[in-house]
Order: structure tokens, then sequence, then C-alpha cells
């Protein structure tokens, strides 16, 4: 006659299976696959900048992250919530100085609400395909090698929200149509060369937190207080003759 197993192994495989079932729930159900037409693109970017490795044929929304670290960057963030498949929506590739150009395959990411090429050796002029990204909320790209005016499409960029490029060798005037970006929430612009520019960009950004203008060849100065700017907490602001660096002299709330 078969002996039956001792209580303390039956409860010890219970154990183990309750546990393999909640980390099971917590993990979710796997996310479906990306859009091929975002998969293909990223890849493409990815081979030319040599950051894919082993990863080439994996999924990039179910990979996530090629590195991550505080010197380099490099990952995806997707929105899955369609159920079908997942759209790339979110790209960060900082650190790197082997990239020294932008693939035009990076522009076939439609979907993008942030990009972050912040930090790499990138070069030339920006491109003007990034103004076909209408959906960007956030755009760093500051701590490169590119040059050439600010470029007027970035008006078409309505969407954004935080919008930092610095530390280049952009040149001025900052475009008046900047205007039109009334969701700024920050806005970093600095180290430009050429031209001057007057204060008639900013108009009435009613969300605008912090305002960086770092040595822009800036002329005149603003209202104080500046009524079109209620939420204004940070301002830098540099003069033709002088860099100023503190928070405004007139109250902020």
């Amino acid at each position: 006659m078969a002996r039956s197993a001792p209580a303390s192994l039956v409860a010890v495989f219970l154990l183990v299976l309750a546990l393999l079932l909640a980390i099971a729930a917590a993990q979710g159900p796997p996310l479906p696959p990306t859009n091929p037409s975002d998969a293909a693109a990223l890849h493409a970017v990815f081979r030319q900048w040599r950051l894919e490795g082993d990863a080439a044929a994996e999924d990039p929304c179910g990979k996530g992250a090629w590195s991550r670290s505080f010197a380099v960057n490099a990952s995806v963030g997707c929105d899955c919530s369609s159920g079908v498949e997942c759209r790339i929506t979110q790209l960060n590739v900082t650190g790197y100085r082997n990239i020294t150009e932008i693939p035009p395959a990076l522009f076939n990411l439609t979907e993008l609400v942030s990009l972050d090429l912040s930090n790499n050796n990138l070069s030339g002029s920006v491109p003007r395909e990034v103004g076909n990204l209408s959906k960007l909320e956030t755009w760093w790209m500051f701590d490169n090698y590119i040059e050439g005016p600010i470029p007027e499409f970035i008006q078409n960029l309505t969407n954004l929200t935080d919008l930092r490029l610095y530390g280049m060798k952009l040149q001025g005037p900052i475009p008046q149509n900047f205007s039109k970006l009334i969701n700024l929430e920050n806005l970093m612009l600095g180290d430009l060369e050429g031209n001057y520019t007057s204060f008639e960009f900013v108009e009435n950004w009613a969300n605008l937190s912090t305002l960086s203008l770092r040595k822009c060849g800036l002329t005149g100065q603003l209202l104080s207080p500046p009524r079109n700017l209620p939420k204004l907490k940070y301002l830098c602001q540099a003069s033709v003759s002088k860099e100023k660096q503190s928070k405004p002299n007139f109250p902020l709330f």
C-alpha cells in the first residue's frame, strides 16, 4: 500500500505554487509586439549607432533598455494600451561619444512623445524632419556639436512642454514664432552665437515655470513682474553685456 506524502511536503509544494502564481500575476500578461514600422525604424537607428549588439532580433518594447547607467543611456518607452501592439513613444540615447549623426530612420518613429539625444557627439544642423514629430512633448538635445540657426520649424511642435537646446554651436536670434509654443513648462536655450535676440518671443506662456536663456545675446529686459508668465519659478538670463543667473527680482509663487 503506497504511503501518502508527508503533510510538510504538501505544504511546501502548495507554498511554492502560490509564490509562482503570485509572481506571474504581478508580472501581468505579456506585452503585445512592437508595431512593425516602429521596430524596423529603431533597429535601423541602433544599427547605425552600433548599439544593438546581440539584441538585433529582440522586440524593442519587450527589451526596453540596451544600457541604463549614470554615464550612458539607451532605452525606449512604449505605449501598449491598445492591447494589440506597442508604439515607441520615448527614446533616450545619451552619453555616447561615437554618435555623430541622426539616422533618417529615427523620424519614422512618428508616435514619439519624448526624445532625449543629449550629451552625444552629434554634429551638423538640426534636421528639418524633427518638425514632423508633431506629438513631441519633451525634446532634449543639449551638449552636442549641432550648429546653424535655431530652426523656425520648432514653432510647429506646439505640444512641447520641455525644450532644452544649449551647450552647442547654434546661432541666434531666437525666432519670434517661439511664441506659439504655448504649452511650454520648461524652456532652456543657451550658448547662442550670432545676432542679438529681443524678448519679443516671450509670450503668454501660462504654464512656464523654468526659463533659462544663458548667453543668448539678449537685448532689453523682461517686464517686472512678467504678467504673461504667471507660474515662473526660475529665471536665468544673460544680457548682451552682463550675465545674470538667479531668481528674478520680483515675487514668484
